[in-house]
């Protein structure tokens, strides 16, 4: 599973305004919620997903295909 940007609680450092700008630059405009991350758990866990293995499902509205500039000090 790879969600995107999704508010979780007050303290995980990000606010809501920060999120909002983060999710707006996605392909979809708009972002994941919790519970769209969670419906894809329940999706995978299920017996509708029974024959889905080694994928990883992005749950993110297509923030994955922004361009974003390499971590150098993750990936020097």
């Amino acid at each position: 599973m790879a969600p995107g940007f999704v508010l979780t609680n007050e303290g995980d450092g990000m606010c809501e305004a920060a999120l909002a700008a983060a999710q707006a630059e996605s392909a979809l405009g708009y972002g994941p919620t919790a519970e769209d991350v969670a419906d894809s758990v329940v999706f995978l866990a299920s017996n509708g997903a029974k024959a889905i293995t080694g994928q990883t499902i992005f749950v993110d509205a297509g923030e994955r295909f922004n361009a974003r500039p390499r971590d150098i000090a993750i990936h020097p």
